[in-house]
């Protein structure tokens, strides 16, 4: 126990007890003699002047009015009595996570810790801090109010803000906001709320304040769920509830109830109930996991008994075994390159318009090419603006890479031939420019997320490079699309959930809770706060959403309440009550001298009357200010250099804190230096003001650009000012940035691009450091504004390199005169060789192995059947590789590695390749930049197709049966025919129909089609009556080429094969024959193939009959040009292919193929008709790139190729250029960062390339300066990706690393932040866009103070002003009463005067 006085200063009052003794030694006294003898000696004495009195008499009176004025200076010293002293700050952090809703007897844990709180430490009569600050700890932790100026209901106002949440509490980031609000200079305690006791980590944070704890301890009787559903088989609608339950208290079993209904709007059915119970010696969480049919499409509950915390005892899930899809409307007449990109993400769907439709609601994406502006669609949209005049250069020299947009871009490598520029409007973030004309920005509104361009994408290399998809898929996902998938089953709480943007900023209904108002759906990242069933959005556009709490967590009761020991007992209240009653009774004792009680001065009624105020304290008028200014300031470099003003004040930073209180001296002025981590400070800023006043804000300096936190402080209510950034320095100049390629290779060459701001016209040396050695030095002349230098360095060494460049140059702010990146090279992926003939597959794996790279030789059937072992490779080559020779399953997967794993593949020509390996139809045709087919050379001839149609071509293939394929590969193979050409049908089972007649192509248009439509499979095999009827048929035609298929997939009744088979061949028809599946009779097929001069195709994979028709088509006129022939170059600027000569040497064969219209064209030839004829192309395959060469790589027709000395790095460069730069299995770690924070990015992968969803994934990081490690956990932010986030408050290497358990090791990575990013002088306009949002506008210093002027009256509970009132009339009262005879008596009074007296007593 402790006693202490809050204000001790006041008790120099007690010097007023002097002043009422003074009073009572001045007074006179009247005393009753005996005689007159004492009068006549008085007045011989007369003209002397009387002795002063020092000791009055003693007198009732004079004891009270002592007394009085001891209790009140007593009491306003604020005595207390406890056992804690009064800080004061008092910072009260309280737990908002979804544990603090377990109840005890109906009041949450979280009611029960306010209530206590707001008993302890709310009130005015005891002693109290001077300020109070709230933070709500939660999934999102921020201040709620900083630093508000302590009033009795200061507390209460502030808990009124908080509501709770459904997530867990983040401590750590709750813990950094701590410092921000504390004050040096001021003793501090942090009262810490909560249902558990504050984590370890947590203490260490907050150092040396004091730390107080309330632990609610509320029922432990709670149990909780959390699960996944996982669609396990779309066919069948089946699904895997798996998770795990916690069982709280005693409990050892529990039911989980599973309810299906096919929509909200539908009472849901009892499925299926999933018992648990705690196996021996088994604690916390039990797993479970339970499959399920579900009829369709539907909503999915699965929910507990109720109990203590009903939030954590229900699951809902949204199961849609459909795939997304995404429709893209397209207005426009060109092909478009962003176009190709999107067509290759599985589940988009484009339509194409001459004009924008009036509704657009069913198009999740609008994409139109205009040259004239245009009102922005109401859906996501992006507008290519190509009207306005060309720009000198386009090439970018400036670009954003903080925007979702921009992620893992690689700006730097983007060349734009023509580009004429955008007009960025309000909201608009850039994201390219070019001499400070932007070329591409975005912008997020209620209608969705838009995208300008102003540059034509077929006018740029943009096609050519990995960040066209990478552009695409960061756009899908800023639109909050995942086409191709099933959508999500259900979101998490305090974690990011994918929603379509056309729904931000919708309202967002909680169908749960009936008759709640509508909340909405943020317009930036959407992180749900609350569990439910949600209806997000309006109208025709309306989409449910499941949100479900996190992994339930440690129950309450396993921990012991703690009673935070509350404010001392004050003796204010008692005191002055004390005091009342002493005026009270002197002042009746003192009226009934004067014979009449209600003589009681009118004084002193006032002094009782204030001290009855002052004891219930009472509120008065008090003008004030009605609006609170901030404002907010980079750290200058001298902190003598701000100027005052009369406004709050926030130093911005890593750690963004307070320096002045509202209404007191804050700094004032503008410099150069830019404010950082805006965010952080201005929300720090606006929770200083308090709600019932006018908030604003002032930067003192510019910032980067964010416009959503300009519409959450517009939302407030909050008014944002600038002050004017004053210009640069002549002389300054600065590096922006410095960007390297995302993957480097060993052994590869590394491009880096460096942007240098200069404020004049200079040269500068600029050197080129790695590791510390300088590796290049050259003097660079620097024009004004933006200067883009480019340079290539040597192969760096292999494992982590520093790679700087200094400038060296004499300027105001030399700290921004150097830039690092930190690079570490990665492994070159082995290459994976397809070669039918071992011995050329050996000599192309030694012509790479003499480059240092490792290749492995597969002959077709032999390479891999699996993604996973393709996976492991980074490139792939097919080396003169017949189609035939590859199952469909091998292509597929192939194609598969290309387009979705982004792989490179090199297609090498040779007699086997293209159309006579029959490309045509397979994948291999589909993931090529050159098609098989050749028009020009397209066969004139006769061809009967004679199709098996029995009843075994009814099994199931793919998505149709064994009939279907037949008949697709017959289309596609008469496509390959010349229109002249005729073609006939037949049919046979156990009969043969003719279902097409001879018919040539080009006089009936879609007849093949149509014969192939009108039958059915069913019946025996007969092949016999199919030839006799191709018999008839052809008898009498006349043609150069007369040619049969057929095709059958099983064993054929006996039939005089080798008679009709003659009389075919006497009629000059060649004949060849397919025997597909399994079972076929290959024995009759080979007969037919001997006997007719023709092919026999035997094969198990069904799948490969296209393949197989398509090589029948092309062998009647064979595309394959041998002889001398020079090749010419068409386009040259690739920079893989600066190997091979201006000159390009001669080849002796190729095979003839067309290039496809979005492929780059690199060679040509002429073939003998001097028709051109490609050599060489490439394209970029949805991920991947391909490259297709129509010669060969190790065969005689390149023979001159290959005598070139660097015909070997040819290949090295073109390898390690298509190289992947996704994501390999396992763990990747990649960074990112703003500036202000490092942002960690974890892609997990199992071995066949999926996600690794569920791991718990935490991040070491190794400050610079050695400063003491810390960890932060890794959230999933979608399937297999991990992300976190960490401050930069250093400047130097930032070492990353996570652990994979077990005996494998961590990933490793590390950042460099090479200078404060206050001297970052790029970020320029984000105060002028704060101020456009939120009403406000430039300001001069000398303006801050007129800010919100005005004075507004505010009702105050101060009871020290009321005593201080009280005591000050009770000591003018007692001056006025005794005045009269401080001094002689006034002439005129006799002794005859009645005067009523008794010895000893006072003149009244």
């Amino acid at each position: 126990m402790m006693i202490g006085f809050a204000a001790p200063l006041f008790a120099t009052l007690l010097l007023a007890a002097g002043f009422v003794w003074f009073l009572h030694s001045r007074r006179e006294y009247r005393h009753v003699v005996p005689s007159l003898a004492l009068w006549r000696q008085l007045q011989t004495h007369a003209g002397l002047k009387p002795k002063a009195r020092l000791i009055p008499p003693i007198t009732i009176p004079l004891l009270l009015q002592l007394l009085a004025v001891g209790l009140f200076a007593l009491a306003l010293t604020q005595p207390f009595w406890g056992n804690r002293s009064v800080p004061d700050h008092l910072i009260v952090v309280i737990d908002t996570g979804a544990s603090m809703r377990n109840s005890t007897d109906g009041e949450t844990a979280f009611e029960a810790a306010r209530s206590a709180v707001l008993a302890g430490f709310s009130g005015d009569l005891q002693p109290t801090p001077a300020r109070v600050s709230l933070i709500a700890a939660g999934p999102r932790p921020g201040y709620i109010a900083a630093r508000w100026a302590w009033t009795g209901d200061a507390l209460g106002r502030t808990l009124e803000d908080v509501s709770l949440t459904d997530g867990t509490s983040d401590w750590s980031e709750t813990a950094r906001l701590i410092p921000g609000i504390a004050r040096s200079d001021e003793a501090t305690e942090v009262l810490f709320v909560s249902d558990r006791p504050a984590p370890a980590f947590f203490v260490d944070a907050i150092g040396d304040m004091a730390l107080s704890q309330h632990i609610v301890a509320a029922s432990g009787d709670n149990a909780g769920i959390s699960a996944t559903l996982t669609l396990t088989d779309p066919a069948a609608n089946m699904w895997t509830l798996s998770g795990e339950a916690l069982l709280g208290g005693e409990r050892e079993t529990l039911a989980i109830s599973v309810q299906y209904a096919a929509d909200s709007s539908r009472t849901p059915l009892d499925w299926t109930t999933i018992d648990l119970d705690r196996s021996n010696g088994q604690t916390g969480t039990v797993a479970f996991s339970e499959e399920l049919e579900l009829p369709g499409p539907g909503i999915v509950t699965a929910f507990i008994p109720a109990d203590a915390n009903p939030r954590d005892n229900r699951l809902r899930f949204i199961a849609e075994p459909t795939g997304e899809t995404l429709d893209v409307l397209y207005v426009g007449d060109g092909e478009l390159p962003l176009l190709r990109a999107l067509n290759a993400v599985s589940g988009v769907r484009i339509f194409q318009d001459s004009t924008v439709p009036e509704s657009v609601d069913g198009f999740g994406l609008v994409i139109v090419e205009t040259r004239e502006t245009l009102t922005v669609p109401a859906t996501n949209s992006i507008i290519i603006e190509t009207g306005g005049a060309p720009l000198a250069d386009a090439d970018p020299d400036d670009w954003s890479s903080n925007h979702a947009l921009s992620r893992d871009m690689d700006w730097a490598s983007l060349a734009i031939e023509t580009g004429t520029g955008l007009t960025p409007k309000g909201g608009e973030a850039t994201l390219l420019s070019a001499d400070g004309v932007a070329l591409m920005t975005a912008m997020a509104t209620g209608t969705g997320r838009h995208v300008r361009i102003g540059f034509d994408p077929r006018r740029s290399n943009w096609p050519e490079t990995s960040s066209m998809p990478i552009f695409v898929a960061n756009l899908i996902d800023w639109i909050g699309r995942e086409p191709g998938a099933p959508p999500a089953a259900s979101c998490t709480v305090g974690v990011p959930c994918r929603i379509d943007a056309r729904l931000l900023g919708q309202p967002l209904i909680n169908l749960e809770m009936p008759g709640r108002p509508s909340a909405r759906v943020p317009e930036e990242d959407f992180i749900p706060q609350e569990v439910g069933l949600f209806r997000a959005g309006q109208g025709a556009l309306t989409h449910l959403l499941a949100i479900n709490p996190a992994v339930p967590g440690t129950g309450s009761a396993d921990f012991e309440g703690i009673d935070a020991i509350g404010w001392p007992q004050g003796w204010a209240l008692w005191l002055l009550a004390a005091g009342f009653v002493v005026l009270a009774v002197e002042g009746v004792l003192t009226a009934k001298k004067q014979g009449w009680l209600p003589r009681l001065s009118a004084l002193r009624l006032v002094t009782l009357a204030l001290l009855v105020a002052g004891i219930a304290n009472f509120a008065w008028p008090w003008p004030g200010s009605k609006a609170s200014v901030v404002v907010v300031t980079a750290q200058p470099d001298n902190p003598q250099a701000a100027i005052s003003a009369d406004a709050g004040g926030i130093v911005a930073g890593p750690s963004a804190y307070v320096v002045a209180d509202l209404d007191m001296s804050g700094p004032a002025t503008s410099n150069a230096l830019r404010v950082t981590h805006t965010s952080q400070a201005l929300e720090l800023a606006a929770a200083m003001i308090p709600p019932e006043r006018d908030g604003y804000l002032v930067l003192a300096g510019d910032t980067a650009s964010e416009p959503q936190l300009g519409r959450e402080l517009a939302a407030l209510g909050i008014v944002v000012d600038y002050l004017e950034t004053p210009q640069l320095d002549d002389g300054e100049v600065f590096v922006g940035r410095l960007d390297v390629p995302q993957q480097v290779l060993s052994g590869e060459a590394v491009p880096v691009t460096a942007l240098v701001h200069s404020a004049n016209v200079q040269t500068v040396s600029m050197e080129i450091v790695s590791n510390g050695q300088a590796i290049a030095s050259q003097d660079v002349a620097l024009t004004v504004g933006q200067n883009r230098i480019q340079a290539v360095l040597p192969q760096i060494e292999s494992g982590e390199n520093l790679v700087e460049i200094r400038l060296g140059a004499t300027d105001p702010y030399p700290q921004n005169d150097a830039i690092g990146q930190m690079l570490s090279t990665a492994p070159v992926r082995p290459i994976a060789i397809v070669s039918a003939d071992p011995a050329h597959g050996e000599a192309f794996r030694r012509l790479l192995d003499d480059q240092g790279l490792e290749a492995v030789v597969f002959e077709p059937r032999r390479a891999p059947y699996y993604i996973k072992d393709w996976l492991g490779f980074g490139d792939i080559v097919l080396l003169n590789t017949p189609a035939l020779s590859l199952t469909t399953l091998q292509q597929t997967l192939i194609e598969t590695a290309v387009e979705e794993y982004g792989m490179g593949l090199l297609i090498l020509g040779g007699p086997n390749s293209f159309g006579p390996g029959g490309y045509f139809g397979t994948p291999l045709e589909a993931v090529s930049p050159l098609s098989s087919r050749v028009p020009q050379d397209a066969p004139e001839v006769v061809m009967v197709f004679v199709l098996d149609r029995s009843g075994s071509m009814q099994q199931p293939v793919g998505e149709g049966n064994r009939l279907d394929v037949a008949k697709s590969a017959t289309m596609a193979a008469t496509e390959l025919l010349n229109p002249q050409s005729r073609v006939g049908i037949i049919a046979f089972d156990a009969e043969a129909r003719a279902l097409l007649p001879l018919t040539r192509l080009a006089d009936a248009q879609g007849a093949v089609q149509a014969s192939l439509e009108g039958f059915d499979p069913g019946g025996g095999t007969a092949i016999y009556p199919g030839l006799v009827e191709a018999l008839d048929m052809l008898q009498g035609v006349e043609a150069a080429a007369k040619h049969i298929v057929v095709m059958t997939d099983g064993l054929s009744q006996p039939g005089d094969f080798p008679g009709i088979v003659g009389q075919l061949r006497a009629e000059g028809v060649t004949v060849s024959a397919v025997a597909i599946g399994q079972g076929a009779d290959t024995t009759v097929a080979r007969t037919i193939a001997d006997l007719g001069g023709g092919a026999a195709h035997v094969t198990a994979d069904f799948e490969a009959l296209p393949s197989i028709l398509s090589q029948e088509a092309m062998l009647l006129a064979s595309p394959v040009k041998e002889g001398s022939t020079q090749p010419v170059w068409q386009d040259r600027s690739a920079n893989f292919l600066q190997a091979l000569p201006a000159q390009l040497p001669q080849l002796s064969g190729f095979v003839g193929t067309t290039a496809k219209p979005d492929a780059e064209l690199v060679a040509t030839t002429t073939d003998d008709e001097g028709r051109d004829m490609p050599v060489l192309a490439y394209w970029r395959y949805g991920n991947g790139m391909v490259m297709a060469l129509t010669t060969d790589a190790t065969g005689p027709w390149s023979d001159a190729w290959q005598r070139l000395p660097q015909y070997g790095a040819l290949w090295n460069d073109i390898l390690l250029q298509f190289q992947p730069t996704t994501p390999r299995p396992g763990l990747t770690l990649t960074t990112a960062s703003d500036g202000d924070y490092l942002d960690l990015r974890v892609s997990a992968l199992d071995e066949d390339g999926l996600p690794l969803t569920g791991r718990s994934l935490v991040a070491t990081i190794s400050p610079p300066q050695d400063l003491v490690s810390e960890t932060t956990a890794l959230t999933e932010v979608r399937p297999g990706l991990y992300e976190g986030r960490r401050v930069l408050d250093a400047i130097g290497r930032y070492g990353l690393s996570i652990d994979q358990g077990g005996d494998v090791d961590p990933i490793e990575a590390a950042y460099y932040h090479s200078y404060d990013t206050r001297y970052d002088f790029s970020r320029v306009g984000g105060a002028q866009a704060l101020a456009r949002a939120t009403g406000g506008a430039a300001i001069t210093p000398q303006e801050i103070s007129t800010l919100g002027a005005g004075l507004t009256l505010t009702w105050l509970h101060n009871w020290p002003a009321w005593a201080l009132l009280a005591f000050a009339a009770f000591l003018i009262d007692l001056s006025l009463r005794y005045r009269r005879f401080s001094s002689r008596r006034k002439p005129g009074t006799t002794d005859d005067q009645p005067q009523t007296s008794r010895q000893g007593a006072p003149i009244s």
